[in-house]
């Protein structure tokens, strides 16, 4: 029994993997259950008898790509704004191109419920992470700042520098750290 469960965790895993290669190389429409069993070396029947459905079988790619978003962040301190910069920029170099293909593709309403959760994700994240410098803030400069943070960290900002602008990556994180840093001074 032992090795039939381990056996069914490793399938299980084969499939995630390579749906979730599949999420990076294609718009979630396009996502083929044929194309990911035959990546993950199962057939679509089993496919659908771990997961019931393309849609549950993405939503926990999407689950989990949201878990490794908050592990990245996670051992930020509060107030470290070079850190929580750098954090930023490594997340989107390492999944920068997919965000902006899953706001693209945000007609679909499972992708847009999934940037919904992004979008509320990173704007708690720039909260906590900047926290000391909001916390003596009115109700209206607090918001207004974290709304001016949060575009500052946006992986749109991300985009234009890295890959319309063609910045190398050290120019793209001085980059927004300045702007971060102008948005905190405005706020002294």
């Amino acid at each position: 029994m032992g090795a039939r469960a381990e056996s069914a965790a490793a399938t299980r895993v084969r499939i995630l993997e390579a749906a979730t290669t599949a999420m990076r190389r294609r718009f979630r429409p396009e996502v083929r259950l044929d194309a990911v069993a035959a990546e993950a070396g199962v057939s679509v029947q089993t496919v659908l008898r771990i997961f019931g459905s393309k849609s549950r079988l993405l939503d926990e790619v999407a689950a989990i790509a949201a878990g490794d978003v908050a592990a990245e962040f996670a051992g930020l301190q509060a107030g470290d704004v070079t850190g929580v910069v750098r954090a930023y920029v490594a997340h989107y170099e390492k999944a920068g191109d997919l965000v902006v293909r899953n706001i693209q593709d945000e007609h679909d309403p499972d992708i847009h419920a999934f940037v919904e959760r992004g979008r509320a994700a990173q704007r708690a994240g720039v909260e906590a992470q900047f926290a000391p410098f909001l916390d003596p803030l009115t109700p209206t400069q607090r918001r207004r700042t974290v709304d001016a943070l949060v575009v500052a960290l946006d992986v749109y900002t991300w985009k234009r520098l890295r890959r319309d602008m063609g910045r190398s990556l050290r120019d793209a994180e001085a980059t927004m750290l300045a702007l971060v840093e102008a948005v905190l001074e405005a706020t002294r």
